[in-house]
């Protein structure tokens, strides 16, 4: 039999269980946990998945095109399927500074990051930083299959070869790496500064 408290009503005092008072409770904690909007909530999302090479030289041979390029701007972020859930992606706005391998790739084209921001929801990943306005990257690239991603008018679409693996964050002068990288493909540009860098990511692939 639940323990009894009282309280006073209209027509006198009438019984309340603590145990119905309690289950009130739980059950407005559950609403409140579920509705959090995503902007509230901490953490991270993990990318599961192979290498895609063993180091970025092999990398690089394997991707048709890379670039050194700019980022000029984001659009603002898209909800996309992710397994049965779904995941935010942003389509980053690049300004080609220079081709280092490849052909027909424009002055302007758009890749797309897993992350980002809309209204109150956050996608943030643990791997690697989402790419800011103005930042420079050396970025190796396939074709985009473009089966769901939003079109940009007048702007070639790409994905970036090895997802964050690709990405070279020409940081000033120096190297940035994506956090989930591993130390043994940071060492490859150890010491290096920007000019000797994208020498080096030429000499890989047999470009002077």
């Amino acid at each position: 039999m639940p323990t009894q408290t009282y309280q006073e009503g209209v027509g006198g005092i009438r019984p309340v269980t603590i145990m119905r008072r309690m289950t009130t409770l739980a059950i407005v904690l559950m609403w409140v946990s579920t509705a959090m909007p995503a902007a509230m909530q901490t953490g991270c999302f993990e990318l599961d998945g192979p290498m895609p090479a063993s180091n970025p030289a092999q990398l690089f041979s394997r991707s048709p095109a890379i670039v050194e390029a700019t980022v000029q701007s984001l659009f603002p972020a898209t909800e996309m399927p992710f397994g049965t859930r779904t995941r935010l992606h942003t389509d980053v706005l690049l300004h080609v500074d220079q081709t280092i391998k490849g052909s027909g790739i424009g002055q302007e084209i758009v890749v797309s990051q897993m992350g980002g921001t809309l209204a109150e929801r956050k996608d943030r990943p643990c791997a690697y930083s989402m790419m800011q306005p103005g930042e420079r990257y050396i970025v190796p690239l396939v074709p985009s299959s473009g089966n769901t991603a939003p079109p940009r008018l007048g702007v070639s679409r790409y994905e970036i070869s090895g997802s964050f693996f690709g990405l070279l964050h020409l940081n000033g002068n120096s190297l940035g790496f994506s956090a989930g990288v591993p130390a043994a493909w940071r060492d490859t540009f150890a010491g290096m500064d920007a000019a000797q860098i994208v020498a080096a990511v030429k000499s890989s692939i047999g470009v002077k």
